[in-house]
């Protein structure tokens, strides 16, 4: 993921200004504030036991990652071939973003947060989740590298 530092452009007010370290190249990019998509909080999971708030901002081409309390920028992915993946289980629903190997996972107890996110990410990320798309019947078969399964892609007759 190309991970940014972001910078205040006092040339355009109300816009904000970031500063892409890539490995080649330093890249300025202006994303103005009323480009914004969705907004809302998420938490991110530390570990077992340690949470953090955070503000997730959805632009046309980058996700902006900020601080609750200081609403600072604390990480901006840009969207370009990024996946989604999904994520339910009985507390939570979390999205997990990945690119180039690296992940960034946030999570929400609220369903319809997580519904409007997942049709806003549609459009803008490569979107993974199998079992959203096809109903699997049967395992059909299976070899050394694998299984081989029966689905139907869901509202289809294939």
């Amino acid at each position: 993921m190309e991970y940014v530092t972001s910078l205040w452009d006092p040339l355009c007010i109300g816009d904000r200004m970031f500063l892409f370290l890539t490995k080649n190249a330093m890249k300025k990019e202006k994303i103005p504030s009323d480009q914004l998509i969705y907004e809302s909080e998420f938490m991110e999971f530390k570990n077992l036991n340690k949470s953090e708030k955070v503000i997730l901002q959805l632009y046309p081409r980058y996700l902006v990652i900020r601080n609750m309390q200081a609403r600072i920028i604390r990480q901006i992915i840009k969207l370009d071939l990024v996946k989604c993946i999904w994520i339910k289980n009985e507390e939570y629903y979390g999205i997990k973003f990945t690119k180039s190997g690296q992940n960034y996972e946030c999570y929400t107890k609220n369903m319809k947060i997580y519904s409007s996110w997942k049709e806003a990410l549609r459009r803008l990320v490569l979107v993974t989740d199998f079992h959203d798309e096809y109903n699997v019947t049967k395992q059909i078969g299976q070899g050394s590298f694998g299984r081989v399964y029966h689905a139907k892609r869901k509202g289809t007759d294939n």
